[in-house]
């Protein structure tokens, strides 16, 4: 394996980027410009661009929180080192300039259209995997290797009209009934001597399962971690290619090509 610390020149950040529109996945970007970025200490080391062919068991194509978790978890539970690989600096994306709100939800379905959807029975499957997902964040943030400055007491909706109110009022008694949560009406009055002073609002619903974040620094912390672990963490290699041949995937970046037996994406 030929590795060096050479890195391609720091590209400055473009708000009009699009990674949906926007020709090529970029190289290199740098972060965007924001209090997160600005607040988030001292980054982490990685392991460079690729700059030679690399073989190994697994392939993570990108490094926000969820390629970031995958490599942790290969690493801990299935002695798997993994090679993570990003097109820009890591976890440039969402991971690191989101609203900092971890939360027992999903999507933008109510738990009550899951259920019309599909069916109680997944809806019931969904929401424990969704839990499941809350606990293991919460179980890596209170190891203490992750300093996110998390901020513990439940997730606020807040309704400024009557109709969204007696919405989620009885999508409350849903989650409480059906789900066994321990959400809990809050009326306005309530919600603006002890929470904030929001004037217009009608009311609240107060969910026990939410914990504020500061973003980059729970991303850059997932980084730390894998790393430890034994993952590789490769910033500035798009991959440009992913082939399977031979019984392995080839995912070719601009530095070299990553041979892996599986690849998550």
């Amino acid at each position: 394996m030929n590795m060096s610390t050479k890195v391609p020149p720091l590209a400055a950040y473009d708000p009009q980027y699009d990674p949906l529109v926007s020709e090529g996945p970029g190289r290199n970007r740098d972060y965007a410009p924001t209090y997160w970025h600005a607040t988030a200490g001292t980054l982490p080391e990685d392991d460079g661009p690729v700059s030679g062919d690399i073989d190994c068991d697994v392939a993570i194509v990108g490094s926000g929180y969820t390629g970031l978790a995958c490599a942790i978890f290969l690493a801990r539970e299935f002695g798997i080192k993994a090679v993570v690989l990003e097109a820009n600096r890591v976890a440039w994306g969402c991971s690191t300039r989101n609203g900092g709100q971890a939360q027992n939800s999903a999507g933008r379905l109510s738990r009550s259209q899951w259920i019309a959807r599909w069916g109680l029975d997944i809806a019931k499957r969904l929401h424990a995997e969704v839990q499941d997902g809350f606990e293991t964040f919460e179980e890596l943030v209170r190891s203490g290797q992750i300093d996110c400055e998390p901020q513990r007491g439940g997730h606020l909706y807040i309704a400024h009209r009557q109709r969204n109110f007696d919405k989620i009022t009885a999508e409350a008694k849903l989650l409480n009934d059906v789900f066994g949560d321990k959400t809990r009406v809050v009326s306005g009055n309530e919600l603006r001597a002890d929470y904030l002073n929001e004037a217009e609002a009608v009311g609240a619903v107060l969910e026990p399962l939410g914990t504020g974040v500061h973003p980059a620094r729970l991303a850059f912390g997932y980084q730390r971690m894998a790393r430890e672990l034994g993952a590789k963490i490769h910033p500035a290699s798009p991959v440009a290619d992913i082939q399977f041949n031979n019984g392995a995937y080839h995912l070719r970046t601009p530095g070299g090509t990553v041979r892996a037996r599986a690849v998550g994406i």
